[in-house]
């Protein structure tokens, strides 16, 4: 059982290496496709907050820019999508 796991790992790297530009091409194509596009901003949005917010992504990214670390940053208001 566990060499068929090894396999089965082992299959799925290798096709994700082979076929990695066809890959690439598929999610650029998602990408730009209307089905998955999503607003940035809402309407409803204020914008001094949304600014205060962007002030504080900036500064948290050059505090981890300092330091080389990287991020997925979120927004927990859902107001700025990245």
């Amino acid at each position: 059982m566990e060499t068929l796991q090894y396999f089965l790992l082992l299959l799925f790297i290798t096709v994700l290496i082979l076929f990695q530009p066809e890959i690439r091409r598929w999610f650029k194509y998602l990408s730009r496709t209307r089905i998955l596009s999503i607003p940035l901003i809402s309407a409803e949005t204020d914008p001094d907050e949304l600014a205060k917010d962007i002030t504080q992504i900036i500064l948290a990214v050059k505090e981890m820019a300092k330091y080389k670390y990287g991020a997925l940053l979120v927004s927990p208001s859902c107001k700025i999508a990245f």
